[in-house]
């Protein structure tokens, strides 16, 4: 049995489980496993000290592999099946038998908490959530954030329950912060379903007050298209924040004449260059 891109076997955990129409007598074994190949080869033998018997032509035989790991989410690539004869010749074959759909899984008790939660306040987050499915150790997280939000030299300044997969590094494009964990590609080091893994990124500004809008947060493979799990989840409130310094002066203080109106303040949020202020008179 040849498995498709994605599949990960481990010899020495996969068994032949629950099988069906192989013969009363019969039993089928795990021979070898070949990692690299995605490759499981089977043995059909007596069981209990029994002596092996044929499979009748045209039945139905089934069993099932236990312990292998999914690919990424979406549409596998084609599986292989062959059979031989004792002596290697080949019986059947089916070289092009179609996927299955992995769907993806879900990221569970994703906290996210913000230092500073006043508009356009360069603020530091965390992002805490809990794997469903299995992350190679060159595997990936990406948090996409809404607009509204702004990034100003991004820092991974802290991070925790990624166990040996090396320091993670942060990149980011546009509102995509992706963070890539340490291992080399061959690594055999992952992260499992766990109590919780968090990343803290510094150089993060708000967007306006009442912002409502959603973060999604994905594991993946090292190539980010290839998801695990995933969590879309409710943006933190975000609120005004308030002029440190604020002044008002009038040039004419005699009633009914003209006169200029200056305003001076001092900020706390970043303004962008396209931002606009607004002052109303009593």
């Amino acid at each position: 049995i040849f498995l498709p891109p994605g599949f990960i076997i481990t010899y020495g955990s996969t068994v032949a489980i629950e099988q069906t129409n192989i013969g009363e007598q019969n039993a089928v074994y795990v021979k070898s496993v070949d990692e690299l190949e995605r490759k499981v080869t089977l043995v059909l033998a007596g069981a209990l000290g029994f002596p092996v018997s044929s499979i009748k032509p045209l039945d139905r035989a089934s069993f099932r592999l236990t312990t292998i790991r999914n690919p990424y989410s979406g549409l596998t690539g084609t599986f292989r099946l062959l059979t031989f004869s004792g002596s290697s010749d080949a019986i059947d074959q089916g070289l092009h038998i179609p996927g299955v759909s992995v769907q993806r899984g879900q990221l569970r008790n994703v906290v996210v908490t913000v230092s500073d939660d006043a508009a356009r306040q360069i603020s530091v987050y965390t992002f805490t959530m809990s794997t469903t499915g299995t992350v190679p150790g060159n595997g990936k997280f990406r948090i996409q954030l809404p607009f509204g939000y702004y990034l100003f030299a991004p820092t991974l300044v802290g991070y925790n329950g990624v166990g040996k997969t090396g320091v993670p590094t942060l990149t980011y494009d546009g509102l995509t912060l992706i963070i890539q964990l340490g291992s080399p590609a061959n690594s055999t080091e992952a992260i499992d379903a766990t109590d919780g893994v968090s990343f803290t990124i510094s150089g993060v500004v708000n967007p306006g007050a009442g912002s409502t809008k959603s973060y999604t947060l994905q594991s993946t493979f090292f190539d980010v298209e290839k998801v695990i799990d995933e969590a879309i989840v409710q943006t933190v409130g975000i609120v005004t924040g308030m002029f440190p310094s604020r002044s008002v002066s009038i040039s004419e203080n005699r009633a009914g004449q003209t006169n200029f109106i200056t305003v001076g303040v001092s900020t706390t949020g970043f303004i962008p260059n396209n931002a606009r202020i607004r002052v109303s008179l009593p």
